[in-house]
């Protein structure tokens, strides 16, 4: 269907990630109309013709770094990774927060972004890189010194 054509612009990179919360929402909104308009059989006619091939291509739910961070530490038996603001700069209409996370038995990663969930995203990639890094992507630390 294009979902992405019905906006009929190209936006920059920057913008994408707000251009897809948009996309999501005009979707809610079209199948929520379909659903007023004709019941269940129309709105789920629309779910199974056009996201039923993507959901079934689907094999694991996409994860962000903190989920990936949380569920690597918790595999382990260790506490949940704990963030915490180090420092804020630039304009109130413009910060850039700066955030560490820490986990157990591991020295703290600091990143920073334009928002605090950018920046905690930010810091628990990093922090997952520097975990292979150390050759233990997947086992083998178990964050006792």
């Amino acid at each position: 269907m294009g979902y992405g054509n019905l906006s009929g612009c190209q936006p920059p990179m920057r913008a994408r990630n707000h251009v897809r919360w948009r996309l999501a929402y005009c979707c809610e909104a079209v199948i929520a109309g379909l659903y007023l308009d004709g019941g269940l059989p129309a709105a789920a006619g629309f779910i199974h013709k056009y996201w039923q091939p993507i959901m079934l291509e689907a094999v694991e739910p996409p994860t962000d770094p903190k989920t990936s961070l949380q569920e690597w530490a918790q595999r382990r038996g260790l506490p949940l990774p704990r963030y915490r603001v180090t420092g804020r700069t630039g304009a109130d209409h413009a910060p850039v927060f700066e955030i560490e996370v820490t986990v157990k038995g591991l020295p703290g990663v600091t990143a920073s972004g334009r928002s605090k969930r950018a920046a905690e995203n930010e810091a628990a990639r990093l922090m997952i890189e520097a975990i292979g890094n150390e050759g233990d992507a997947e086992g083998g630390h178990d964050g006792k010194e």
